[in-house]
């Protein structure tokens, strides 16, 4: 499990409530209507591929990247409708990326539902997270500062090459011999920082704050690796079943074999403390949620 899927247990009720349900809704329904919009020349009752893509967003999710940028935005003070339009293409990635993890990993279950290939095949899963993807790129038609349209389709077309050549890396690390601790970084950083950082950044860019864009994708990227260490510790049985990357392994291969997990452990302690110092020079303290994640994760690490 990487850490773009399994960042959902670190937030508490109070982090959960730091952005109010009315805008997440408001994100939700924001979504639905992307997805219907771009899909209006099909018959929607035969549409299988929307049916499918609708049915995986039914199942919910706390929407991390959501609260992500709609913090940061607002902190910026980015208009109402632009920032809902932010969130909602950061979720759709993200959901796309999911359906599409779910054919890789072979996972047959999503947040207590089956999940879109084993329900539709996975044939059509494909086709709904290509269609996710594609409705991701239209929501920004409605971006009210037009200028900046190129810049935000820019950062998320790169933001998503990396996810895509990360999650390349992963599969293909199945098939070869141990990596070392510095390819585990780059593939954690690639798979799983990207989509945290994308949400920031957007914000940023939205704000006219580009010149904090390096600080708060490195931040991202830290937290990433120290939440895939801290999860990695907690599935080394099953990863190891699986042939799956994880740091117990990789720390092993390295030579580290006496206590690898108190060792895992400061690496992932002195990533978020990099992430921690990163996070307060962003503008605003735009990076506050992310922030709170750090801490919580923290206490995980050390109790």
């Amino acid at each position: 499990m990487s850490a773009q899927h399994a960042v959902k247990t670190v937030q508490t009720k109070n982090t959960i409530a730091q952005t109010s349900d009315d805008l997440i809704n408001s994100v939700d329904s924001l979504m639905l209507e992307i997805i219907d919009q771009t899909s209006m020349q099909s018959n929607a009752t035969d549409n299988v591929c929307l049916v499918a893509t609708k049915y995986h967003l039914a199942s919910g999710g706390h929407k991390i990247r959501a609260r992500l940028c709609l913090e940061a935005a607002i902190a910026l003070g980015v208009n109402h409708r632009d920032m809902l339009i932010m969130a909602a293409v950061c979720e759709l990635l993200h959901n796309a990326s999911l359906i599409h993890d779910d054919i890789q990993d072979k996972d047959v279950t999503r947040r207590k539902a089956e999940t879109v290939w084993v329900k539709f095949g996975v044939n059509i899963a494909l086709c709904a997270g290509d269609f996710l993807l594609s409705s991701a790129y239209g929501a920004l038609a409605n971006f009210s500062d037009i200028k900046l349209i190129p810049k935000l389709i820019t950062t998320i077309c790169q933001l998503t090459s990396v996810v895509i050549q990360g999650q390349c890396a992963d599969i293909n690390y199945q098939n070869q011999q141990l990596c070392s601790v510095s390819t585990y970084k780059k593939i954690v950083i690639s798979k799983s920082g990207a989509l945290l950082s994308l949400p920031i950044e957007l914000a940023l860019i939205a704000s006219y704050h580009s010149e904090s864009l390096a600080d708060a994708r490195s931040a991202a990227e830290s937290f990433a690796i120290a939440y895939q260490i801290a999860d990695d510790l907690c599935d080394i049985d099953k990863d190891a079943k699986r042939n799956s990357l994880n740091i117990i392994r990789v720390l092993e291969a390295s030579g580290i074999r006496e206590n690898p997990i108190k060792t895992a452990k400061f690496l992932a302690l002195h990533h978020l403390h990099d992430a921690s110092n990163l996070i307060e020079k962003l503008p605003k303290s735009s990076g506050v949620l992310l922030a709170q994640l750090i801490q919580q994760l923290e206490f995980k690490l050390t109790n």
